[in-house]
């Protein structure tokens, strides 16, 4: 019951903040077009291979659910990487950032905040094809993992901001 609360009240402050939110300031904009500006680091799409592996080299799938399968793996696949290249390149922003004097704080907590809300992306686009393959292999679950799983990756992730 508390974690369910907890999820609540978090959804609700999440709407809260985004409802909140107003134009981007010139420093956001600024270091926003640094960001585009940055080269991605080279992806490695090991783990993707890995499940493309599984799904066709399966014995216990039909043909119709490893194309679903393979369908919502590509998606989440191309999704993954462009939050991976985004996340790249804000740490190169950030590692910039880090090593140029004089330190500056507020562009270091932004690019922080930047990285944390991608995090949150790709955990919850994980979660989702889960949910997701779970119906395609008609299978029925007691709980939803995205919430199960939700609180312990908020306050993992965001625990720093509590300092």
């Amino acid at each position: 019951m508390k974690s369910s609360v907890r999820v609540l009240v978090v959804g609700l402050f999440s709407v809260l903040m985004v409802n909140c939110a107003s134009k981007p300031s010139a420093e956001e904009v600024k270091l926003e077009k640094e960001v585009q500006a940055q080269p991605a680091a080279e992806m490695h799409g090991g783990v993707a291979q890995k499940g493309v592996e599984s799904i066709l080299n399966s014995k216990t799938l039909t043909a119709e659910q490893k194309k679903e399968l393979m369908n919502l793996h590509g998606n989440l696949a191309k999704e993954t990487f462009k939050i991976q290249e985004e996340t790249s390149k804000l740490k190169g922003v950030l590692f910039e950032t880090i090593t140029t004097k004089p330190y500056d704080r507020k562009k270091v907590a932004s690019l922080k905040k930047k990285l944390t809300s991608l995090n949150d992306k790709k955990m919850k686009n994980m979660f989702e094809a889960l949910d997701k393959v779970q119906a395609i292999l008609g299978e029925k679950s007691d709980t939803d993992i995205q919430d199960f799983y939700r609180p312990f990756f908020w306050e993992q992730a965001h625990q720093y901001q509590a300092q």
